[in-house]
C-alpha cells in the first residue's frame, strides 16, 4: 500500500469478527480509499469452488486476508474521520481562543523526556479500557487505582487513551490519572489538529502522541513545533524506515517505534532492533507493541532503547500493577540497572 508523495499514510488496526469485517467491506466503498491506492474486489462468487481441491484452501486464506486488510483500511479511516468531526464539534462549544488562553496559563509541567532519560530502561505504562481490535479489555476500569499501582510497580511515565468512541477514553480520564500520581502523563490519541494540542496542554498532558502514518509532512512539523512551544513533549510514532526519515526531517527528538506491521499486522520486535540502528543517538528511543517478557525488556535495553510503552499486555491481565511488577522482576539485569 502506498500513500501520496509527501502525504499521510493510514493507521491500521487489528482483526475483528466476521460481522465487523462484513460491515467494513461495505463501508470501504463509501469511504473512497483514493489516498491509499485502488482496492480490488474479492474473487467472484463460485471462483473458489471452481478451483482444484488442492488450491481451494489457499485461495480461501488469501480471500480472508484480503477482506481483513480491506476492513482495517476502512476502519482506520473511519476513526480518523471521526476524530476530525469531533474536533470541529468541540470548536463550536469551546472556541480555540479560550482553549489557547487556558493552555498558556498552565504552570504545572512534568518532564516526560527526563523520565525517559533516567538510568536503565524506563516503562511507559498504558491505561486503556478498550480497543477496536480487542473490544472491552478491562471491564472494571479504574484509572486512578491503576495509575497508582503502576507508579508503585516502577513505571516512570503513564500513557492515557483519550479517544472516546473507539477506545472509550476521555480527557477526564487523563486528568484523573494525573491527579493520582506524580509521573508525567502522555495523551495517546489521534492528534490531527492544532486545537487538540492546545486541548492537551489545557487538560494537563505532559506529552502527546503524533503518528507519522496519520499526518502529512507539513502537519507533522507544525504540530511538533506547537507542542514544544506549549512545553508538551511530542512522542512521534513510526513503523518504517520511510516514516522514521519523515519524523527526523520534521525535527522529532523522541521517537516511538511501533512493532506492528501496518500491512500484515503481525507484531515483530525486530522492527525496533532494525530501526534503532538508524536512529540518531541524540534522540530518545521508545519501543511500542508486543513487549511481553523480561527477555524482551533486556533485549531492547541492550539495543539502546531508553523506554518501552506497554499497554494491552498489562491491562488484560486483570491486575495491571501486579503484571508490571512481575514483568520487571523477570528482567534481573534491568532491575539492577534501575536501582
Amino acid at each position: 500500500m502506498k500513500s501520496k508523495p509527501g502525504g499521510a499514510e493510514i493507521v491500521l488496526t487489528e482483526r475483528h469478527g466476521d460481522a465487523d469485517i462484513g460491515r467494513g467491506r461495505r463501508e470501504a466503498n463509501e469511504l473512497a480509499p483514493n489516498s491509499f491506492g485502488a482496492l480490488t474486489s474479492l474473487p467472484p462468487e463460485g471462483y473458489i469452488k471452481g478451483l482444484p481441491r488442492s488450491a481451494r484452501s489457499d485461495s480461501r486464506c488469501k480471500a480472508r486476508r484480503f477482506e481483513e486488510s480491506r476492513w482495517r483500511v476502512c476502519f482506520s479511516k473511519k476513526i480518523i474521520a471521526a476524530r476530525r468531526r469531533r474536533v470541529e464539534e468541540l470548536k463550536t462549544s469551546r472556541p480555540l481562543d479560550a482553549l489557547r488562553r487556558a493552555a498558556e496559563r498552565r504552570a504545572d509541567y512534568r518532564d516526560f523526556a527526563a523520565a525517559l532519560s533516567a538510568e536503565g530502561l524506563s516503562i511507559i505504562a498504558e491505561l486503556k479500557q478498550a480497543s477496536p481490535s480487542r473490544g472491552l479489555i478491562c471491564p472494571d476500569y479504574r484509572p486512578q487505582e491503576t495509575a497508582t499501582a503502576y507508579e508503585r510497580a516502577g513505571a516512570r511515565a503513564l500513557s492515557a487513551l483519550t479517544e472516546e468512541e473507539f477506545f472509550l477514553g476521555s480527557l477526564g480520564d487523563l486528568q484523573a490519572i494525573r491527579q493520582a500520581v506524580r509521573l508525567p502523563v502522555l495523551r495517546k490519541d489521534f492528534i490531527l489538529d492544532d486545537y487538540q494540542v492546545y486541548e492537551s496542554a489545557a487538560a494537563g498532558a505532559d506529552a502527546l502522541l503524533l503518528i507519522v502514518a496519520a499526518l502529512a509532512d507539513e502537519d507533522l512539523k507544525r504540530l511538533l513545533g506547537l507542542a514544544s512551544q506549549l512545553k508538551i513533549a511530542p512522542l512521534v510514532e513510526v513503523h518504517t524506515e520511510r516514516e522514521l526519515e519523515r519524523a527526523l526531517a520534521a525535527g522529532a527528538r523522541i521517537i516511538g517505534v511501533n512493532n506492528r506491521d501496518l500491512n500484515t499486522f503481525m507484531v515483530n520486535l525486530e522492527t525496533s532492533f532494525r530501526l534503532r540502528e538508524k536512529l540518531p543517538r541524540s534522540c530518545l528511543a521508545v519501543s511500542e507493541s508486543g513487549i511481553k517478557s523480561g527477555s524482551d525488556l533486556e533485549s531492547l535495553a541492550k539495543a539502546g532503547f531508553n523506554a518501552v510503552l506497554i499497554g494491552e499486555h498489562l491491562m488484560a491481565s486483570g491486575n495491571p500493577g501486579k503484571a508490571l511488577e512481575q514483568l520487571l522482576e523477570s528482567a534481573p539485569s534491568l532491575r539492577m540497572a534501575r536501582t
